[in-house]
């Protein structure tokens, strides 16, 4: 498990879609405390207005228009961050009256783009980036309000949730209706139908009574809960404990909302089927018409994805620290017993564990197994009879849950030791309140070295993060072990080990000296080649010349001689083959020599290599008319980067060698295509063939192959071949069946060499 990747969650849109509810949540609860405030209509429709951008994620402005009661025109009532502009349209009659025309028409919240806004409500900048219409109804369905809100500058997201505009709007309508209404208490029955409908739309509610007994919840409470409404009602809050939290945390809670103060927090429930749920909590204490709390109403949002992932992250980042320190002690440890307190420490607190042991072959003649010094117990007065049982008691392989492990070499997990009959401690486990086990032995290559033994007072879970950070620490035992196991031998053998190095490093010294030679040698063959290039330049370029130039000259004076016309034109014709030949021969050797030498470079330009390759053919098949020469390309690019006079000689050089080496089998096929990002081009022929055992020589400098004995050649053509293939990038390869023919398959890369290669022949002129 060395480099162990440590899995880390990351926030999700589930988390983000919770966040947004919360704040959607206090602001339902700030505009809901309002029913119990004397503060006049203008301000609330203020701290309305407020609150519900409050929950906004982007920036927003807004107003509301207010009916009046009389003669139910809308009038411009309150505004947020408003500028001049708008206020003035805004308090316009005939935008109120535009507005109420609109809002009578609308079912619900809606938002206006730019492209829809009537003409009427005036060319502003909210109209061109559209906006929100809220309409408040009141019970009878007449417009009591509407809410306008539109973005800001550099805004341009539909952010706000249309549902929660709802919800804002029915508790407004009872704000308004509460204020209008003679009746207090018919006033505070609507209103609190109004609260109850928007609340149970949006959130998890409950209310409960001063002893805090449930009186009510909504249908999302029993959703999450698992709870009926019949099994909670009655009931204390008590039924949902996780026992995550502390006494102390519910005593803080109860002592704030007791006080008169609203609480907010997270809390982890516990549902009826045994799952955890976690709820962001706003608990707000509600008096009477004396000042006295006669109910608490809890408002929460379900934020379990975002907590888990939360705990998730923090879990891991713990394991990651834990895997570091110990690696950081394996690292100066010389011993596993250097480290072993440290690693079953960590393990047991990390996982939550009680008990952490290491159990060490004592007498490797007897085969004796006993718990070390090194030992972790979380409680020493409530574990000391299994501490020591552990201690009296020794084990032979094979013998109990211990000795199996050393056995065999496989971890074992038990559920419940106090029922395991191989379990010799049972009755020590029993009497110390441990339960579950988890016995993991620690080996170097298939050796067990150790078990490390772990106990619980509840079942030992096989988790992720459990199974890796034992993974972990026992690969790191291990290879502690190992280290001391090398210093050990090292301090065993150094005297031999000073002989080893005394017998290597003459070697050395005797290789070296070779090495010399072969490098002298080298050199030596390598001045022969350069001499034999000069040489091969100077003796065979002039004469051959000469000859070519009499050749031509007898050629224009042939009728004055006494050969035939067509005799002296065969013999001439011969003449200028055997010089061309030649002279190719030896533009090989040089082209050769200048790649070797460094002596000039190429730069790569767009090539038209289907071209190249159809005139190379074309130009082989005039000049062998006794073959059958046939080409396909088959999708090939218009062009590609290469050095054009590089790819002419690669590919008539493999044409001529499958027109010469298959001397009785005309057809010549060549293939071309595109795969990937490079062109393949497939040379086939049914000639001599090659030997299996040449095949992976091909290529080489001065090497033919035994089926090429008969025809003339040196060699070298195929070496430049592949050297300037290689040149592009590419590569050239060899299928062969002797007596059957071969394949020669050439790749090219489209976008040209991908290094700037130091030596490349100045090869285009030798092909032209």
């Amino acid at each position: 498990m060395e480099n162990s990747n440590l899995i880390r969650p990351t926030a999700s849109s589930d988390e983000y879609h919770a966040k947004r509810e919360i704040r959607q949540q206090r602001a339902l609860v700030d505009i809901l405390q309002l029913s119990f405030s004397t503060v006049g209509c203008s301000e609330v429709m203020d701290r309305v207005l407020k609150a519900t951008l409050s929950a906004s994620e982007g920036s927003y402005k807004g107003a509301i228009f207010l009916s009046q009661r009389e003669t139910e025109a809308l009038e411009f009532a309150a505004d947020w961050a408003l500028d001049e502009e708008s206020q003035r349209l805004f308090s316009h009659p005939s935008f109120s009256s535009f507005l109420s025309d609109r809002a009578a028409n609308l079912d619900g919240v809606a938002f206006i783009s730019g492209e829809a806004v009537d003409p009427r409500a005036g060319v502003t900048s909210f109209a061109q980036r559209g906006h929100y219409l809220v309409p408040v109804r009141g019970t009878q369905g007449n417009v009591l309000a509407v809410m306008i809100l539109f973005p800001d500058d550099g805004c341009q997201d539909q952010t706000i949730d249309k549902h929660f505009l709802d919800c804002v709007a029915g508790v407004l309508t009872s704000l308004i209706e509460q204020r209008r209404t003679h009746s207090a208490g018919e006033a505070t029955r609507q209103e609190l139908s109004y609260i109850k409908q928007a609340l149970d739309e949006h959130s998890i509610v409950a209310t409960t009574n001063v002893k805090g007994d449930i009186t009510y919840v909504n249908d999302k409470f029993c959703a999450i809960s698992g709870y009926n409404r019949e099994e909670l009602i009655g009931k204390n809050h008590n039924i949902l404990n996780s026992h995550h939290h502390p006494k102390s945390f519910f005593v803080d809670m109860y002592r704030t909302i007791a006080s008169g103060k609203s609480w907010q927090g997270e809390i982890r429930n516990r549902a009826k089927n045994g799952s955890y749920y976690w709820v962001d909590t706003t608990i707000t204490p509600f008096r009477d018409a004396n000042g006295k709390i006669r109910q608490y109403i809890a408002i929460r949002s379900d934020v379990t994805v975002r907590k888990n992932t939360q705990l998730q992250l923090a879990r891991q980042t713990k394991l990651l620290d834990i895997m570091n320190s110990v690696a950081v002690a394996a690292n100066l440890a010389t011993a596993p017993s250097d480290m072993e307190y440290f690693c079953l420490q960590k393990i047991c607190k990390f996982c939550e564990w009680k008990v952490g042991q290491v159990f060490t072959c004592i007498d490797s003649t007897t085969g004796q197994i006993r718990s070390g010094k090194n030992f972790y117990f979380g409680d020493d007065i409530r574990f000391e009879a299994f501490l020591e049982a552990s201690l009296e008691k020794t084990f032979q392989q094979g013998e109990g849950l211990i000795g199996r492990v050393f056995d065999e070499g496989n971890p074992l997990w038990v559920t419940d030791v106090t029922i395991d009959p191989t379990f010799t401690r049972s009755e020590a486990a029993k009497s110390s309140g441990l339960k579950g086990a988890a016995i993991i032995p620690v080996k170097v290559g298939d050796e067990v070295v150790a078990v490390l033994e772990f106990m619980s007072d509840k079942e030992i879970l096989s988790g992720l993060d459990e199974l890796e950070i034992l993974s972990f620490v026992t690969q790191q035992m291990s290879r502690t072990e190992e280290r001391a196991r090398t210093a050990r031998e090292l301090g065993n053998h150094r005297d031999h080990l000073q002989d080893m190095v005394n017998s290597a490093t003459k070697e050395l010294e005797d290789r070296a000296v070779r090495l010399a030679e072969a490098l002298a040698t080298e050199k030596e063959m390598n001045e022969l080649q350069r001499q034999f290039v000069a040489m091969a330049s100077h003796e065979f370029r002039t004469p051959l010349a000469i000859i070519d130039s009499t050749a031509q000259r007898i050629k224009s004076r042939m009728d004055k001689n006494k050969l035939t016309p067509e005799d002296m034109d065969e013999r001439l014709q011969n003449i200028r083959v055997a010089v061309q030949r030649m002279t190719k021969l030896m533009e090989s050797i040089l082209s050769t020599a200048r790649m070797e030498a460094g002596m000039a470079k190429l730069v790569a330009a767009p090539c038209d290599i289907g071209r190249v390759i159809q005139e190379i053919c074309e130009h082989q098949q005039e000049i062998s008319p006794g073959h059958n020469i046939t080409w396909s390309l088959v999708g090939f690019p218009e062009t590609i980067d290469a050095f054009a006079g590089s790819l002419e000689q690669i590919f008539t050089n493999l044409l001529s060698n499958a027109v010469k080496y298959a001397p009785d089998a005309p057809d010549i096929d060549v293939y071309g295509w595109v795969e990937n990002d490079q062109v393949v081009i497939s040379l086939q022929d049914q000639g001599l063939g090659i030997d299996e055992e040449d095949i992976e020589k091909i290529g080489q400098r001065f090497f033919r192959a035994k089926t090429a004995t008969s025809i003339e050649g040196t060699g070298i053509g195929l070496n430049l071949v592949k050297t300037l293939i290689e040149e592009h990038g590419g590569t050239l390869s060899v299928e062969s069946v002797k007596g059957e023919g071969s394949t020669f398959t050439v790749r090219l890369p489209i976008g040209g060499p991908v290094e700037d290669h130091s030596q490349v022949s100045q090869l285009a002129a030798a092909s032209a």
